[in-house]
Formats: C-alpha cells, structure tokens, sequence
C-alpha cells in the first residue's frame, strides 16, 4: 500500500521500512528509516547512521503509525478543524505531507474569536489549504453554555469540554465533512485512535505525550464519530509538534497553549454565571456534617466539592467542601479525614474501546483532568451508570466532573459523568 508525499511513495513492509523525506532544517538529508519497537528508530543516511527517540524519531514514528492505524491517505479528502492554535496547525501539516487533501474549517463558537479565527487564516494560507469559517455560536449557547449554568445552579462543577467535543465540535465536523465530500475529519487532539480487528470497535487510546492526555476529553465521543476521525498529532510530543512548527516556518510555532474554559478566558466563573442569570446568588451558611452553622457563604456557585481556599474559616484543621446543598442554600464542610470516600457513582456512560460489560471488572480510573489513574472496581449499574470502588478510599470528587476507565495500557474504555459519592 503506497502512501505519497511531494512526489514520493512511501511503501510499508513487514520490516517497515520507509524512504524519509528529511523534515526541513533537519540537516540529514534524504534517509532510510527502520521502526523497532513502538518509540526508537534507526536512520541510515548519506552521512551515517544513528538512533534515538528524540523530536525527529517522534515525527519519524508519528507518521508511521499514522498509517498503520488509518487506511492509506494518499488522495484521501479530510477535514480539519484549525482553531489557530499550533497543534491543529501541525496536524494539517502532517495530513499534507501523508498526501491527504485537506479542507480546513474552523468553528465560530463564541463572540471573542476574531484574533483565533485571524491566526487560522494565515495558517491555512501558509498551509496552501482552503479555508472557511462555520457560524455555530446559537449552537454552541444551545448545547454547552446553557447547560453549564444549569449544572451549577443544581450544585455541579462541569467540564464543558467534553460535551462539546461529541455534541457541537466532531458533531459538526461530520456534518460539513459530507458536504465537502470528505472522507475524514481531524484534529490536532494529543490521543490515537483504531477500528480492533477483532471486536470491530473503535478503540480510543491516550498520545504518546503523556504529559497531554486529550484522550481523556475525547471520552465521551461515541463510535460512529470516533471511526471518521484522525489524530495525526496523537504520535507526536508537544516539542516534536514546535519544531515541526517552526521548521515549516508556520506563524503560530510558539504560540502559548489556552488553559481556560473557551468562553470564559479570564477564568471570573463568578462574573459569567452573574451575567448569564441576570441576578446575584444568595448568601448563605457554611455548616459541618452535623449541621453546626460555620459562617457565611457568599452564593453557592463561588464553591466546588473538595475546595479548601477562600473559604474564610477558622477552624483547628483544614476544611474542605464536601457538598453543596441546594434546597437549603448551604456549603457542607469536612475534615480531610471526612472527605473520604470508597463509592462514587456516575451516569452517561458512553463504552468506547470495549462494549458494555455485564459483570463487575477491574480497570484504572480517572476523576480529573491532572489526577492520576487509580485501580477501582466497577460495577455496571442499570440505566446506564456505573459504580466505582477504588482500591483505596480517595477524597470526594465534585459531581459534573467526567470521570473516566483506563485498562493498564492508556486504552480508554468508557467515560461517564460523577454524580455522586459515599463512604
């Protein structure tokens, strides 16, 4: 199976050994490249051979596996969402260089994106790729804003970008890939994606930045996207993606990474929701587990389960929010000990690499973005929910939070959201 690029073929082989164009400003010239193993390389060039795992290697092996995991690119159309960001950029670099054509768009979600949607022109222009803006804001209100402030006002902490990436980012990428004929869409997401060969699903698994870990926001995406979708960035650590970057000479190589929530950038949570509501929250007590008034709170949505600063309490020990109580407008504090849990249930299940077991079975779980993976026992639940005993008792994750199983090699096996916990 050939594979083009700028006039060459690469050709995969059982020893898979392909020619390698040298990455500009490289200085290795043209070069044969031998794969051993999943993350080391050996190049023989004109000046020698040598071996390693660093920026080039990354790259060297990125695209293999790119190949290995997706059907032949050479001549396939794709869609790319380019944000303007560096990783959507490389992303339509690499998809070039595999020989794709490739058709960029980018998804006009909120009213302060006119400096975004600048950086994704000039990328595209540098690219040699068409572009065109898609006008999704009454959608992205819809379907992410809206329920985020009605996750709060019940007393969740949300992450929006999970439900954004399944219903209004890869939704709507699938929706204008059929109607610019497009056989793919992609993005610049640090994960990897393949179709088993023996199960027939679409199994979803974290990049090999581990430091990057997007497959955890892609968890929630269900098969029939997952099976349209490439991630050529997902064999790629973030500096093999800079130097790639700045190698082609792209104008966003050091642009610093977004760390915030998209439509709330100053990260004033409080602001926002008093913005959207049009009214002040109420004021209202701080109380222990058994219900003794602590204090004052300043409205309910200023607080998330397992917060501990700002809480303005004098107390002997350390508290922390265990709940946040609704109908009578309090904040439950607890001790670290008492913030303890060995139960946490979710809902939403959505099984991606495996389907819905029947029994009980033991995995890896995540409940935060930079938590990491603890052993847990799971228990599929009716309705679509799941209970989770870790194998040791943890502190109380915030309800609305994505939670999220990992077998013991970075393959994702489902994804929920956490409504609730116990002791």
């Amino acid at each position: 199976m050939a594979w083009c690029r700028e006039g060459a073929v690469w050709q995969r082989c059982d020893a898979v050994l392909s020619l390698l164009p040298s990455p500009a400003g490289s200085g290795c010239g043209p070069a044969w490249v031998a794969c051993f193993g999943a993350d080391r390389v050996c190049l023989q060039s004109e000046r020698g051979r040598c071996s390693g795992n660093g920026p080039l290697f990354s790259f060297t092996i990125a695209v293999m596996v790119m190949k290995r995991e997706r059907d032949d690119l050479c001549g396939a159309r794709v869609l790319l969402a380019l944000s303007g960001g560096v990783d959507s950029a490389v992303a339509g670099l690499l998809l070039r260089e595999a020989g794709a054509e490739v058709v960029a768009v980018t998804l006009l979600l909120d009213q302060a994106a006119e400096e975004e949607i600048a950086r994704a022109e000039r990328v595209a222009l540098e690219l040699g790729i068409r572009h065109e803006v898609l006008d999704r804001r009454r959608l992205f209100r819809e379907r992410i804003v809206r329920p985020f402030v009605e996750s709060y006002a019940r007393g969740w902490t949300p992450n929006p970008c999970f439900r954004c990436n399944r219903d209004v980012k890869v939704a709507e990428l699938l929706t204008a890939a059929e109607a610019n004929g497009c056989d793919w869409v992609a993005t610049g997401h640090y994960a990897r994606v393949r179709r088993d060969v023996v199960s027939g699903r679409e199994q979803l698994r974290r990049g090999v930045d581990s430091s990057r870990d997007q497959a955890y926001m892609l968890a929630w995406l269900r098969q029939e996207q997952l099976a349209r979708l490439l991630l050529p960035c997902g064999g790629l650590e973030k500096a093999a993606i800079r130097e790639r970057a700045r190698a082609a000479g792209l104008v966003n190589a050091a642009q610093t990474d977004s760390q915030d929530i998209c439509f709330i950038p100053d990260g004033d949570y409080r602001a926002f929701l008093l913005r959207e509501r049009g009214v002040a929250e109420a004021a209202g007590d701080f109380v222990d587990l058994a219900g003794r008034v602590l204090g004052r709170h300043e409205g309910l949505s200023n607080y998330t389960v397992g917060q501990r600063r700002g809480l303005g309490i004098a107390a002997a020990e350390p508290l922390y929010v265990r709940h946040l109580d609704v109908e009578k407008n309090q904040v439950v504090l607890a001790t670290a000990a008492q913030m303890l849990v060995r139960q946490v249930e979710a809902g939403g299940m959505n099984w991606v690499s495996l389907a819905r077991p029947a029994h009980a079975f033991g995995c890896l779980v995540r409940m935060r973005y930079r938590q990491k993976e603890q052993p847990a026992l799971v228990t599929p639940l009716a309705g679509g929910r799941v209970r989770v005993e870790p194998q040791d008792a943890i502190p109380a994750p915030a309800p609305g939070q994505a939670l999220v199983l990992y077998d013991g090699d970075g393959l994702i096996l489902a994804g929920g959201i956490i409504e609730g916990s116990k002791s």
